[in-house]
C-alpha cells in the first residue's frame, strides 16, 4: 500500500469519527437551548457538549495537519457553538446584588448530587442533611434518601419530590413553607 492510498484511508477514518462528534455536539448544544424539551438522549449529549466539541476540534486538527481541505468544519463550528455558548450563559448570567438591607433574612442552601447508585450512604447523608443546619437543601439523584424522607420531615417539613412509592429522583427540602412547589 501506497503512502498516499494509507493516508487518504487514515483522513477517511478520521472523518468518519469526527462528523458524528460534530453532530452529537450540535445537538448537545441545542438542546441547551430549550432544557425542559430535550428529552434523555440530548440531556445526557448536552451534558457531554464541551467534552465532544473538544473531541470533534482535536480530529479536525489532527486531519488539517494530514492535509484534508474538510478539517477546518471540524475546527470551526465546534468552536463557534463553544464560543456562542460562552456567550449567551454569559449574557444571561446576572449580577449579585451591589448591597443587602439589614433586616435581609440569610438562608443557607446545600445542594449535591448524591447518585442513585449511592444507596448504602442513604442514612449517613440523611444524617448530615438534618445536622448541617442548612435553611433549604436540594438534592439530585436522591434515590438513596427515599427510604428517610419521614426521618428527614422532623428537620425540613416542607418536601417535594420524593413522592411515596414514586421516583426519588430529585429532592427539595425546606425549613420554611412552599407553596405551588412540584419537581417537573
Amino acid at each position: 500500500m501506497t503512502d498516499s492510498v494509507a493516508l487518504i484511508r487514515m483522513r477517511t477514518a478520521l472523518l468518519a469519527l469526527a462528523m458524528p462528534l460534530v453532530l452529537m455536539a450540535t445537538a448537545g448544544f441545542l438542546a441547551t437551548l430549550d432544557p425542559l424539551e430535550a428529552g434523555p438522549a440530548l440531556e445526557l449529549l448536552s451534558a457531554l457538549r464541551l467534552h465532544l466539541a473538544v473531541l470533534a476540534v482535536g480530529i479536525g486538527i489532527l486531519l488539517a495537519a494530514l492535509g484534508s481541505r474538510i478539517a477546518l468544519w471540524f475546527v470551526a463550528l465546534p468552536a463557534l457553538a463553544v464560543g456562542l455558548e460562552i456567550g449567551v450563559t454569559g449574557w444571561m448570567r446576572c449580577d449579585p446584588p451591589t448591597s443587602v438591607s439589614a433586616d435581609a433574612t440569610r438562608i443557607e442552601i446545600v445542594t449535591f448530587n448524591i447518585t442513585n447508585a449511592n444507596l448504602a450512604n442513604g442514612q449517613a447523608i440523611a444524617s448530615f442533611l438534618l445536622e448541617v443546619g442548612a435553611d433549604i437543601a436540594f438534592i439530585q439523584e436522591a434515590r438513596p434518601l427515599a427510604p428517610y424522607v419521614a426521618r428527614l420531615r422532623q428537620g425540613f417539613p416542607h418536601v417535594v419530590g420524593c413522592p411515596e412509592g414514586g421516583d426519588c429522583d430529585t429532592l427539595l427540602l425546606s425549613r420554611y413553607p412552599l407553596s405551588d412547589s412540584e419537581i417537573i
